[in-house]
């Protein structure tokens, strides 16, 4: 029924609640204060016509140990009405408790917009009836017409078919039928309501006598031939004969169609609301009354105080976070539903316990107030983002900046930085002041503090590395500088760097300048390096090979001859390097002489074979003698190498001549001998080769390894530690000796590499050639990135290989093709492979009838020489300058034996300048 006309139907002032033979009452509020009774219902009780304004209890007292506060409250709070026949009430009259039976009907009374704000009474006094049983025909004409006066929905079914027996003109309208569908079963007239389930919760009532009764329930109603969906509260009672059998069912009804969509809309926004807390990036929780209970919070904000959810949802937040009583939070909070004003802030420490003590944490959050919409506050939405790791980082940041200012002015070269473009002293440290006196620099570009400066290069330099990012260091550069203000300026030599420094966007904003003043140093060279010049002239005229070497036997300098002779460079000799030239089965013993003599300080003298540069190898008489200073202490070797080949040579054709014969009749002898022993020999060297392998490998992983990385760790600590301690040939020595034992290093780890293709376990597995090129662009990404390398590859096949071998052949292929790149030019790798048959290859080397994965790579690198196609994949083999092209001449050969490996082969094809491309052939297994 329209909320309106009911309005009407039951406003006080009407003359049909006056005049009616009911007892017609309305209550508002919780506490049922009496806002309307007509006469009859001052009559029913018997206290006189001043009720209005006060409650039911104070009114009857009597009443409040009986059902009837109880009954009207729960119309009040669920909306559903209440009826009911022959019930007993003991009332109060004249001090006399009388017991009195009535017909009655609670239902909600609603206001216009829906809401519930009281509840109205019709009741009808039957005690006559009950008492007496006489005039029952008038009782149930006036239980009729109670019914049919209702506003609310009501029906009467009888008997288990449910046929309706009584209904109002409120339900019939609302079932859209008229009085025909009287006498008929309620589901049959009805069928809409059979259909949502309405039958078997009738039937359940019927049988069991247990009324059912629900709220805001949707029920399909088919009205005017159009199916229409409504809101309704509404209970099923069981009916009773006098002996108290069930005989029938009252349905009592009320259509709050307009409240249930209100209500659902409510829910709705409700319902979005908490999703879109639950779901926001940031931590929220709302916090509602005096006490802020937590109404919602969501898996952030439970997360960042280390909680759990049902610990801590509608509890008041400060019984949850004890720790923040005393930090101030309440008082914020307080402010803010006090004031409506929102408070924002960026960065505020807190103390939260977590994780089973306090932890210092920073966070940036909002206290937004939350109103109703009478502009009332009633709560306060916190919205939370944790930035402690942040915070941390930045402080830590702003540490390090200052530590690193602290470690700058403090370090013992001279350091300053230059800011901007114009390259203005900023940072200057005491050092660096001291280089120019009592010049005033700082704040001050360059060009302007230092005017002598100009047309030296050094603006042109410091604008190349600001533009442009490159690091620049340099070292005994003349530079003409004033020691202080007036003073000429004079030409001073400095070893420094200039680097970029960047800020937070990547930007070049600064130049560091880092160095020493090394003139003294400087001169004291120039003047060593004349005099090594004239030395360098007598030796090379000198027509033996001389050499010198520092007290512990390291070699630094050979003459002339030495690379005439053979064919080494000076660079190629240095060092250890000289043991290249040594026949090898005269290196160990040529070293052991040289090492004893280096520790006894007696004069070296021994007969060995040195290369020539017409391939062969002549023998020499080496000899050394040590230089002492004053003090006897020797401070340098100097050697002397003759050639003696011609007077060996001679003695030996002598001796040769008389064990040749007898070597003759000896080798008869041991070829028969050796003959019968093949096999058991060839099985016996085969195993041998096997330990062999292993110890190297071992020896490598090890005791090779293990020296070298103390050598690596001690001679850093000593140039770092005792740096200032050393000469400057001390730490030339010193950084020879730490690049010898990197190169050893990469020699042992190349070799284990080699070693390791013919020991380990081989497994086959199907394998995506892509996936290993990927993944070998991803480690090479650095190198590719500085060189603006391309890697293209096409139809690249799926071939069942030893994986990781395979692995090791590409990354050395293309290792090879970014370290032999032209220079200036980007290297472009092409990666190419196809299935081809055996008689597509015109090699003789195939397998008949076999199917081949053709692998081919190409690059446009500095090549080879045609020459060298076949050579190219020889151990220890180098094709181009050792110093330019660093490498151990390994990796093409592990790349062969690979292949081998897997029965395949290998060609290589290479251009001088023009690049180079591999051809490689695997077997389809």
């Amino acid at each position: 029924m329209d909320a309106k006309v009911y309005k009407n139907l039951i406003d006080p002032s009407s003359s049909i609640f006056m005049q009616s033979p009911f007892a017609f009452s309305i209550m508002k509020g919780e506490d049922l204060v009496i806002t309307f009774a007509n006469d009859r219902m001052k009559d029913f009780w018997g206290k006189g016509n001043n009720v209005e304004g006060k409650t039911l209890l104070q009114v009857l007292p009597e009443l409040i140990d009986q059902p009837f506060p109880k009954m009207i409250a729960n119309v009040y709070h669920t909306g559903i009405p209440f009826c009911a026949n022959e019930i007993l009430a003991r009332l109060a009259y004249a001090e006399k408790v009388e017991d009195r039976y009535f017909n009655i009907v609670y239902q909600p009374y609603t206001e216009a917009d829906g809401s519930i704000s009281g509840v109205s009474t019709i009741a009808y006094d039957v005690s006559e009836l009950v008492l007496s049983r006489k005039s029952s025909e008038e009782n149930e004409r006036r239980y009729r017409n109670m019914i049919y006066s209702s506003p609310s929905l009501i029906a009467i079914l009888h008997g288990e078919e449910m046929i309706l027996s009584v209904a109002n003109d409120a339900i019939l309208e609302q079932l859209g039928k008229g009085r025909e569908i009287i006498g008929q079963p309620y589901f049959v007239a009805n069928p809409e309501l059979k259909q949502q389930g309405l039958d078997v919760i009738f039937k359940e009532v019927f049988a069991t006598g247990v009324p059912y009764q629900t709220l805001e329930t949707p029920v399909f109603l088919i009205r005017n031939g159009k199916k229409e969906l409504s809101y309704y509260n509404y209970m099923v009672q069981p009916q009773r004969n006098i002996n108290g059998e069930i005989e029938g069912l009252a349905i009592i009804a009320t259509e709050i169609t307009p409240q249930a969509l209100s209500n659902k809309k409510i829910k709705e926004s409700e319902e979005r609301f908490r999703l879109l807390v639950m779901q926001a990036p940031l931590a929220i929780c709302v916090l509602r009354g005096q006490d802020y209970m937590i109404e919602t919070i969501n898996e952030r904000m439970v997360e960042m105080w280390d909680r759990k959810i049902e610990d801590v949802l509608h509890k008041p937040a400060f019984d949850v976070l004890t720790e923040l009583r005393d930090q101030g939070f309440k008082e914020l909070l307080d402010s803010v539903v006090t004031t409506g004003e929102r408070f924002v802030t960026q960065e505020l420490p807190i103390n939260l316990w977590r994780k089973g003590h306090l932890e210092n944490a920073f966070v940036k959050f909002v206290y937004e107030p939350l109103r109703e919409a009478d502009g009332t506050i009633t709560g306060v939405m916190a919205l939370a983002h944790e930035i402690t790791d942040q915070v941390v980082a930045r402080k830590r940041m702003e540490a390090q900046a200052q530590m690193h200012d602290d470690m700058l002015m403090t370090a013992p070269g001279f350091v300053c930085t230059l800011r901007g473009p114009d390259h203005v002293y900023d940072l200057v440290n005491e050092q660096y002041q001291q280089l120019f006196g009592k010049r005033k620099i700082k704040g001050k570009p360059i060009m302007e503090a230092l005017p002598e400066l100009k047309g030296q290069g050094i603006d042109v330099l410091l604008d190349k590395i600001y533009n442009t990012g490159e690091t620049y260091v340099g070292f005994d550069i003349p530079i003409t500088l004033a020691r202080d203000e007036g003073e000429v300026p004079e030409i001073r030599y400095f070893n420094f760097s200039y680097q970029p420094m960047y800020d937070e966007n990547k930007k070049i904003y600064s130049i560091l300048v880092f160095g020493y003043e090394v003139t003294q140093l400087a001169i004291a060279k120039h003047k060593i390096e004349e005099s090594e010049k004239k030395f360098r002239l007598l030796t090379d005229a000198m027509p033996q090979k001389i050499t010198n070497a520092d007290a512990e036997g390291n070699m630094f300098f050979f003459n002339q001859q030495w690379t005439e002779e053979t064919g080494y460079s000076l660079e190629d000799l240095k060092d250890w390097g000289w043991e290249k030239t040594m026949h090898p089965d005269d290196l160990a013993q040529m070293k052991h002489s040289w090492m004893e003599a280096v520790s006894s300080g007696s004069v070296f003298e021994v007969e060995c074979r040195i290369l020539h540069k017409d391939g062969g190898y002549h023998w020499n008489l080496s000899r050394a003698v040590p230089v002492r200073d004053v003090n006897g202490k020797i401070t340098m070797w100097i050697g002397t190498n003759t050639d003696i080949n011609e007077q060996k040579e001679q003695k030996n054709v002598l001796e040769n001549a008389v064990k040749e014969r007898t070597q003759q009749l000896e080798e008869t002898n041991r070829e028969l001998i050796r003959q019968n022993d093949e096999t058991a020999k060839r099985s016996a060297e085969l195993q041998i080769a096997n330990k062999e392998l292993e110890a190297f490998t071992y020896i490598s992983s090890h005791d090779l390894q293990e020296p070298l990385r103390k050598i690596q760790i001690l001679s850093d600590r000593i140039l770092q530690k005792e740096n200032q301690k050393l000469s400057a040939s001390g730490k030339q020595y010193f950084e020879h000796m730490q690049n010898a034992a990197n190169r050893m290093q990469i020699l042992i780890e190349d070799l284990l590499d080699f070693s390791r293709l013919s020991t380990t376990d081989i497994t086959y597995e199907k394998t995506d050639l892509t996936q290993i090129i990927e993944e070998i662009k991803m480690e090479l990404k650095e190198t590719m990135e500085e060189k603006k390398a391309v890697i293209d590859f096409t139809d690249t096949c799926e071939i069942t290989v030893i994986r990781f071998q395979f692995r090791q052949l590409f990354q050395n292929l293309i290792s090879n093709s970014l370290k032999f790149s032209s220079p200036g030019i980007p290297p472009h790798i092409v990666i190419k492979s196809s299935m081809i048959s055996s008689a597509d290859i015109q090699m003789d080397i195939v397998l008949p009838e076999k199917e081949y994965c053709h692998i081919m790579v190409s690059d446009n690198g500095i090549g080879f020489k045609p020459e060298y196609n076949e050579k190219i994949f020889e151990l220890f083999q180098h094709l181009h300058d050792k110093e330019t092209y660093k490498g151990t001449g390994i990796g093409l050969a592990i790349i062969k034996k690979i292949v081998d490996n897997h029965r395949g082969f290998i060609r290589a094809e290479g251009k001088l300048g023009k690049g180079a491309t591999f051809h490689i052939y695997i077997p389809i297994l």
